[in-house]
């Protein structure tokens, strides 16, 4: 089955004369298709990419405007967490005599 390739726009014209989502409607289309172009962001973060039905086995992936990719994995796969989080789980060690407080132990150690 051939299917023509659509930009954004011809989607949005066809979702709406078929009363169909386009952005569904291409999700369903990817695991038919020969060629996918997405945000790398989706094809990086694992569940999405699984959600979406997107599989890298035995497939060719093209990374195009890559200066970025670095940036992107690492915000895919961080998290921000405050001093005043982690402060609560943080015991001092066991006679210790320092007049430093959880927070600015936090602060010093994790660059929270």
């Amino acid at each position: 089955m051939q299917v023509d390739v659509r930009d954004i726009e011809q989607l949005v014209t066809l979702g709406r004369s078929t009363k169909a989502c386009p952005y569904y409607g291409t999700r369903f289309g990817i695991p038919a298709a020969q060629l996918v172009a997405l945000p790398y962001q989706m094809l990086l973060h694992k569940s999405t990419r699984e959600s979406s039905g997107i599989k890298l086995k035995g497939n060719i992936v093209v990374i195009d405007e890559a200066h970025n990719l670095v940036e992107t994995i690492s915000n895919i796969h961080s998290v921000d967490v405050s001093g005043a989080q982690v402060s609560p789980t943080i015991n001092p060690p066991p006679h210790t005599h320092t007049q430093a407080s959880a927070h600015q132990f936090v602060s010093l150690h994790c660059a929270c």
